[in-house]
């Protein structure tokens, strides 16, 4: 099967994202595990009326180059850079999610230029005020349920662990679309684990962030828990903050219209607003 996009190249490895809308660029980078090839048209189709998606596969995800070796959040933000570079954008809108907004982070604290207007989704900041799960959620997602004998049931446990309340009933359809499309290219444990050092060993002052920031977040974020959002906002100058009650890790996914619909306002101001 072919890769349904395009590739960048960042210091040597082909970097994969899918260019779709029109309108004012908009950068999309997903978490930890998962590709750019898994986003919920539901949340996909409304930006493409108006913006130009960029949905990049990190290294070692979807149809990006495999990678073996050991890499860091600043390797991710060059490989976001070279998705930008290849299409000649000097700057651009940045959706980032879990991981993914630890990239965008640094990708606003390092190159404020590139960045526009900065969207944090389900992430956290830097230590020290990073605040981890329970290690019972993380216990879940690397156990198996005992009457899981397929890889659907498998990859679909991870997935439905990290969601609000009543979602794995109410969602069932979405996390098996969600399901379907990381199981076609799955990220190997190998880079999971690598995944895990670079989100460890990252640096960085969220103070010096000066983008137009938006931070959104679930109350009931298991993986990461709401109080990484809360305190995003506080500490990144002028960030607007809007919490979620009753969702999970799976923003996009859980609640894709409210989500769309409160990046679209953000994107229509022109300066930074204030903390609520």
């Amino acid at each position: 099967m072919s890769a349904p996009g395009r590739h960048a190249s960042s210091n040597g490895v082909a970097i994969h994202y899918q260019d779709t809308g029109h309108g004012t660029p908009l950068l999309i980078l997903n978490g930890w595990t998962a590709s750019g090839l898994i986003w919920p048209d539901e949340w996909v189709h409304p930006l493409e009326a108006d913006y130009r998606l960029l949905r990049v596969c990190n290294r070692g995800t979807g149809w990006s180059d495999a990678v073996t070796d050991p890499f860091t959040v600043a390797d991710m933000v060059a490989d976001a850079l070279a998705v930008l570079d290849a299409e000649g954008i000097d700057r651009a809108h940045v959706f980032g999610l879990s991981m993914g907004g630890m990239i965008a982070q640094q990708l606003a604290i390092t190159h404020p230029a590139r960045v526009d207007h900065l969207v944090l989704c389900a992430t956290a900041p830097p230590p020290p005020d990073f605040v981890t799960a329970d290690p019972a959620v993380f216990a879940r997602l690397f156990t198996p349920p005992a009457r899981a004998t397929t890889i659907d049931e498998i990859v679909g446990n991870v997935w439905s662990s990290i969601v609000g309340p009543g979602f794995q009933e109410r969602g069932k359809d979405v996390l098996d679309r969600l399901v379907a499309c990381a199981i076609e290219r799955p990220t190997p444990m190998e880079v999971i684990m690598l995944q895990m050092q670079a989100i460890a060993t990252r640096t960085g002052d969220i103070a010096d962030i000066t983008a137009p920031t938006l931070v959104i977040h679930g109350g009931d974020d298991p993986l990461l828990p709401v109080v990484n959002g809360r305190r995003l906002s506080e500490l990144i100058p002028g960030a607007r903050y809007l919490e979620l009650p009753g969702v999970g890790h799976l923003i996009p996914w859980e609640e894709p219209d409210k989500t769309a619909a409160a990046m679209r306002e953000f994107f229509a101001t022109s300066e930074v607003g204030t903390n609520r």
